[in-house]
């Protein structure tokens, strides 16, 4: 059994989150402000919108799936993303996290070509992290 994580991380520097919740008609899965106290008493240093498939536990994940479900209802917005993106000088990354507890059940890390050209158009990075559970 394997553990993976997929989020879509808008940040920046000088933006209100609410605005992307509110333009996007999409309520994140957790935002915050410079200044909020985040993980570990850190304080955050810039302003973040995430919308995530929170942690998911399957014999053999597949980020093909798990991306595919997550950005389904952002695809069609991405021409508002990528100008909120332009207009709030905001970045954007697909996040996955591996949950690493041994080497049975990795997961299947992918995505197909709609969440490619989403990610093209919105002009987001792909990040994956690998960490021992």
């Amino acid at each position: 059994m394997a553990a993976v994580e997929l989020y879509l991380a808008i940040t920046g520097e000088d933006f209100d989150p609410d605005i992307l919740t509110n333009r996007l008609g999409v309520f994140p899965s957790s935002s915050h402000r410079k200044g909020d106290v985040l993980k570990y008493n850190k304080s955050a240093t810039f302003n973040g919108w995430y919308f995530s498939s929170g942690k998911i536990e399957e014999d053999r994940p597949d980020f093909y799936a798990l991306s595919e479900k997550l950005l389904e209802p952002l695809i069609e917005k991405s021409e508002l993303i990528l100008k909120l993106k332009q207009d709030l000088n905001l970045m954007i990354t697909l996040q996955g996290v591996v949950y690493l507890s041994s080497t049975e059940g990795l997961p299947i890390i992918g995505f197909d070509p709609g969440v490619i050209r989403f990610l093209s158009t919105v002009e987001a990075g792909v990040d994956i992290d690998m960490v021992n559970a």
